[in-house]
């Protein structure tokens, strides 16, 4: 230790003593110095002195936010515990969706809590902090930031709906016409070949319509099965003429062909029917939401929603009964969920919608000497309805009357989670009468069905001419029962059927699926099947092999089967293998070639089915040899389908689809033969080419999004924007798109003293097609023989382009002299 560090070493005691003695003493002083004057150190709520002005009301511009959106800015009054609008007819005026303005004007007309405890700090922000609930109207003011956020009750605001309009659009007054052929041949070495050709045409005028469907066969003449008008219009169909009818509410007498009239209420232009005929859901937002949605604690839809009350689109929600929990995830990041029951059935009429029909004719009897349909004298007036009394309940009646007899018929269903109940009865006037009865009840592991219709006649009509609603006692039903067994799938089913013109059935069967092997390609399953009619039964069990490559799919099902039918029993190795093999070809469409080889007890059949599905239409061919008890049989089956659709300018044959309506994709210009991918609401739906038509059937009574994308070897240019259209039956609407080779020019602006043109713009190349700094260029554009130069000086020159091949993509033409242009 050095002398000076010694030296502090031993004043250190000394320096601590008197900084001790220092403090005690200014503590003594400042007690003493307070007594003498208690004023020093004291707490008040009253404002000091020269502070007044600060603390009495303050006049500011306030940015008013609604559902967190800036609505307006005003002048407002406010102190520590109110603020007061100087102008509320300014707030209320900017506010949509409001049902009744003057309440709320009333509310905003007089001083309101400011609610400055609701504001959100940082780090200590409380869990409800940023809303409110009030009664009519309420804000919460933040002096720091000027800004007060307005709150409403949901009571006092519209529902914004899913959609604004019910109703699809009007269709295009114009005429068009769609036809579609199907022809059916088959024929085999030891029988006659048979064939039947069958076409749908719809001829329309907007949405007003002729269809007509007829036949021929190799047994008949040509027949002509339906021709009718029809019309829609704006949820009400109209037809007359010769048609079958109605079968919503009828369950216990066929379809009758009748020439009359009919009218009926119609959801075929509800574009809000897949929301509308399920239960309505709406939902509260103060601001702008992501709204999840679980079934079964499994996601089934998740969208944003904007501030407001919002009805959920629930058209992507599976049909049933049965709870969804809703997860609100707000903007700021607060979270709440709500529960719902929510109920969707096809059988479910829109709530409180009731669906009607109304028709009446004479009925008509097809006979094979005869074109048309042979009206007689039986006439059917025949109505019914359907109404939705609760969300999940509803009930359908119908009556019907002949020239013998009437009937009425009443129906309900009703849905709860998991379970689905339909029950009908109808009685006539002849003493016939009919039940039918249906349930279904499902869960994750387990689901039960049960169809019980019986039908009883009562007096017999004598009359064969005389038309009946009941001709024979039929006792049908089925039960079946679905449920996982030993780490696979058991099918449990039975059928009754017992007619009064045949002997009754009774069918028993069980059939065990379970997976044994499965990874990439490859599956193996295991199959169990066993039934039972009668005296006659069948016992198999087979391993099903399956794999998959690429294009490719292999299967091969080997098995053991016992088998007794008409009394002869029989045991044998079955099964079954088969080679498929599926592409996609742009100008061909979908081809699948599929070769098989089927063995059962009694015969072994080989066979090879070749099938197109492509702009040209739906083709499919079968051959097969059978060889049964020692003799091979040749057999053979062709299926066609095409369409012929006009607007009456454009005609085009093809479509692989059935369709009451299509649209013509029409692609001119170059390179001819390029191919183009087409999209419906964002679906592929085949190809197109250029220089050719090309039919694309969709169904009726829908909108659609229809866009291309180029599959073309060269660059092109054409509208990638996606266009839209509606049809109605028999609309056929033409789309042309222009097209156009993109040719890439590349070359180096000169003037006459070869000095290069800088910065030049370049007419009709794009607004970015210029020169640069040492006059290069490169312009994708058409053919052109010529380039206009618009130089910075506000002079122009033309550039002269040597010829060259318009079939290739790229060219150079180094440099080349721009000569000027003597203004006009």
């Amino acid at each position: 230790m050095t002398k000076h560090q010694q030296t502090l070493y031993h004043l250190q005691p000394k320096l601590g003593c008197k900084l001790i003695w220092w403090c005690l003493l200014l503590s003594i002083n400042c007690i003493a110095y307070a007594e003498e004057d208690k004023k020093l150190i004291q707490v008040s709520d009253k404002v000091p002195v020269g502070f007044e002005d600060l603390a009495g009301p303050q006049t500011n511009q306030i940015d008013v936010f609604f559902q967190n959106k800036l609505v307006v800015s005003t002048l407002a009054t406010y102190d520590f515990e109110t603020i007061r609008f100087q102008d509320p007819t300014l707030i209320v005026d900017k506010i949509e969706d409001l049902i009744e303005p003057e309440i709320i004007l009333q509310q905003l007309d007089q001083p309101l809590a400011n609610n400055i405890d609701h504001i959100c700090l940082q780090h200590v922000a409380r869990e409800d902090c940023g809303t409110l609930q009030p009664n009519i109207a309420g804000v919460i003011f933040d002096e720091s930031k000027f800004r007060v956020d307005l709150f409403i009750n949901p009571l006092q605001l519209k529902v914004k709906s899913v959609h604004s309009t019910k109703y699809l659009p009007p269709a295009e007054d114009s005429l068009s016409t769609i036809h579609t052929l199907n022809l059916n041949l088959s024929g085999t070495d030891n029988a006659d070949d048979r064939w039947n050709a069958q076409v749908n045409s719809v001829i329309a005028f907007g949405d007003a319509r002729l269809m007509v469907q007829s036949n021929y066969t190799d047994d008949e003449n040509f027949v002509i099965d339906e021709f009718s008008l029809q019309k829609d219009n704006l949820g009400w169909e109209a037809e007359t003429g010769v048609f079958a009818t109605e079968t919503r509410t009828t369950n216990f007498f066929a379809q009758q062909d009748i020439l009359g009239a009919r009218i009926k209420s119609s959801t075929n232009t509800r574009i809000d029917l897949e929301v509308a005929s399920g239960t309505a859901i709406f939902i509260f937002l103060n601001q702008r939401s992501r709204v999840e949605v679980f079934k079964d604690d499994r996601l089934i839809d998740a969208r944003f929603y904007e501030a407001g009350n919002r009805q959920l689109d629930t058209s992507r929600f599976p049909d049933g009964a049965y709870e969804i929990s809703v997860r609100i995830r707000e903007e700021t990041g607060q979270e709440r969920i709500e529960q719902y029951f929510y109920v969707r059935n096809a059988n479910l009429p829109p709530l409180l919608e009731p669906q009607f029909f109304v028709e009446a004719g004479k009925i008509n009897e097809v006979r094979q000497e005869s074109t048309l349909p042979e009206t007689t004298d039986n006439y059917l007036v025949h109505a019914g309805t359907a109404i939705r009394i609760k969300e999940n309940v509803a009930v359908e009646a119908e009556l019907a009357n002949s020239n013998q007899e009437s009937m009425a018929q009443i129906g309900l269903i009703h849905l709860i989670a998991g379970f689905q109940s339909q029950f009908n009865f109808m009685a006539t006037t002849e003493n016939d009468w009919g039940l039918s009865v249906r349930e279904s009840w499902s869960s994750e592991k387990l689901a039960l069905n049960f169809d019980l219709r019986h039908i009883s006649e009562g007096n017999d009509n004598d009359d064969s001419d005389d038309f009946d609603f009941v001709t024979e006692d039929v006792t049908q039903g089925t039960a079946s029962i679905t449920h996982g067994l030993f780490g696979g799938k058991a099918f449990w089913r039975y059928r009754h059927i017992d007619r009064s013109d045949q002997q009754k059935s009774e069918t028993y069967s069980l059939r065990y699926q379970r997976p044994i092997f499965r990874q990439n390609r490859y599956q193996i399953d295991w199959e169990f099947e066993t039934n039972k009619d009668s005296d006659d039964y069948l016992i198999g069990t087979r391993i099903n092999f399956t794999f998959r490559k690429n294009k490719n799919e292999f299967r091969f099902n080997p098995g053991v089967q016992t088998r007794k039918t008409n009394n002869e029993e029989d045991e044998d190795i079955v099964g079954n293998t088969s080679w498929t093999h599926t592409r996609r070809s742009p100008k061909l469409g979908r081809l699948q070639s599929r070769a098989f080889h089927t063995r059962e007890s009694t015969f072994s059949t080989t066979g090879l089915n070749l099938v197109s599905e492509s702009r040209y239409g739906y083709n499919e061919l079968e051959i097969d040899n059978t060889r049964d008890s020692g003799q091979d049989i040749f057999g053979y089956s062709v299926r066609s389908q095409f369409n012929l659709a006009s607007d009456f300018r454009t005609i085009s044959l093809g479509g692989s689809r059935y369709s009451t309506s299509a649209v013509i994709i029409d692609l001119t210009g170059q390179p001819e033969g390029a191919k183009f991918e087409m999209f419906v609401d964002r679906q592929s739906a085949g190809f197109a080419e250029v220089g050719k038509k090309t039919v694309l059937p969709l169904p009726a009574y829908d909108t659609y999004d229809i866009r291309l994308e180029s599959r073309a070897d060269s660059f092109v240019v054409f509208d990638e924007n996606a266009r839209q259209v509606t049809l109605y039956p028999g609309n056929v609407n033409t789309m042309t798109w222009e097209v156009d080779r993109v040719l890439i020019l590349i070359g180096r602006a000169i003037d006459a003293k070869r000095q290069p043109i800088q910065n030049a713009r370049i007419k009709g190349a794009g607004p970015f097609a210029s020169t640069d700094e040492r006059g290069w260029f490169q312009v994708e554009t058409g053919y052109v023989e010529s380039l206009i130069l618009n130089q910075r000086d506000g002079s122009k020159c033309k550039i002269q382009l040597d010829e060259y091949n318009k079939y290739e993509d790229i060219h150079v033409f180094n440099e080349i002299m721009c000569l000027p242009l003597i203004p006009e």
